[in-house]
C-alpha cells in the first residue's frame, strides 16, 4: 500500500472514529473499505503460485505465439514481422511466450489435473470487468461485485467451492486486525524504485524480492 497514498487516506478516514483504540471483532467487521483493500492486495499479489483443478471435459490450451496479451509492438502477432525480436524488452511482454522448443498446443484430457496460476487468473480481463483494468490496483472493484466482477470464482486465493480453505477466516481476521492497527498509527511511503522494485521469490509461498518503504508515525 506504500505505492497508493490515496488508499491509505481512505483507510484512515474509515478508521477515524475509533482513534487509537483497540478494535473489537464487530468493529473490524464493519470496516468495509479495509475488506476491499485486503482483497485487492491478495488479488494483485497472491501469496501462492496456483492451485489444481480437475477438468470435467476435454480442453486445449491456446498457443501463446499469437496471443496479443504477451506480444506488444506495432505489428499484430498474427503478422510475420522478424523485427519484433530486435528489442525484446520493448516488444515482448513475456519472454516465456516464445516456447518453440517447449510449447505449442498442450492437450489436457478430461479428468486430468490442470494447474491454475492465480496471478494470471486475477489479471485476466475475461474475468474482471469494470472501468479499471485488472492490472491496476483498485480496491473499489470489490464494493459492488455484481457490477464489477464478471466471474466471482476468479478470486480464489483460498480456493473455492466445497473444498476451499476451511481455516481462511483466521488469517483474514489477523490480516485485517494488523492492517487496521498499523493504519491507526503509521503512514507508509514508497521507498523509490531502487529499493521497492517489485518482483517475487518462489518458496513455499511467494515472497517480495525487493521491497523498501518509509514509515511515518502519525
Amino acid at each position: 500500500m506504500s505505492k497508493y497514498p490515496l488508499v491509505q487516506s481512505k483507510l484512515k478516514t474509515e478508521l477515524a472514529e475509533y482513534h487509537h483504540q483497540r478494535l473489537s471483532i464487530e468493529q473490524l467487521n464493519s470496516l468495509s473499505y479495509l475488506d476491499c483493500v485486503l482483497r485487492e492486495v491478495l488479488r494483485s499479489a497472491p501469496p501462492i503460485i496456483g492451485t489444481l483443478r480437475t477438468l470435467q471435459i476435454d480442453d486445449r490450451l491456446p498457443s501463446s505465439a499469437r496471443d496479443a496479451r504477451y506480444w506488444l509492438g506495432p505489428i499484430n502477432p498474427d503478422q510475420f514481422y522478424p523485427e519484433r525480436f530486435q528489442n525484446e524488452d520493448n516488444t515482448i511482454r513475456n519472454k516465456a511466450a516464445w516456447i518453440v522448443f517447449g510449447g505449442g498446443h498442450r492437450q489436457y484430457m478430461g479428468q486430468d489435473l490442470a494447474r491454475l496460476e492465480l496471478k494470471a487468473i486475477s489479471r485476466d480481463v475475461r474475468y474482471w470487468s469494470g472501468p479499471i483494468d485488472p492490472d491496476q490496483f483498485y480496491p473499489e472493484r470489490f464494493q459492488n461485485e455484481d457490477n464489477t466482477i464478471r466471474n466471482k470464482a476468479a478470486w480464489i486465493v483460498f480456493g473455492g467451492g466445497h473444498r476451499q480453505c476451511m481455516g481462511q477466516d483466521l488469517p483474514r481476521l489477523e490480516l485485517k486486525a494488523i492492517c487496521a492497527r498499523l493504519m491507526q498509527h503509521v503512514t507508509f511511503s514508497d521507498g523509490g524504485p531502487d529499493v521497492n522494485a517489485g518482483g517475487y521469490k518462489h518458496a513455499d509461498t511467494l515472497l517480495p524480492k525487493r521491497i523498501g518503504v518509509t514509515i511515518t508515525f502519525d
